[in-house]
């Protein structure tokens, strides 16, 4: 996952067992200025530059989880950035 803008929304979205789900950060932290709803609904504007790894965790209504570990990366507007780029895919 990459954050490119000064205004972020996307929504995390749980496969298998039984909705509702909640989601939670449950290690690392999110990009300075992101958060993240128990609804599953990514959003705000960054405000450091970098790479941040965390790790979410998605409960459904039985109490049962699930979790995936993402890396999202924050860039300078503007910045040449080609060095984070690597045939079609951010890395």
């Amino acid at each position: 996952m990459q954050v490119r803008g000064p205004d972020i929304q996307d929504v995390l979205d749980a496969v298998g067992g039984t909705a509702p789900y909640a989601y939670a950060v449950t290690t690392g932290s999110l990009p300075p200025g992101m958060s993240l709803s128990t609804e599953g609904f990514f959003f705000g504007a960054p405000t450091t530059l970098g790479d941040s790894t965390f790790t979410v965790t998605a409960t459904d209504d039985f109490g049962c989880t699930g979790r995936r570990t993402y890396t999202v990366g924050v860039y300078a507007s503007g910045a040449d950035n080609s060095l984070n780029y690597e045939g079609g895919t951010w890395v």
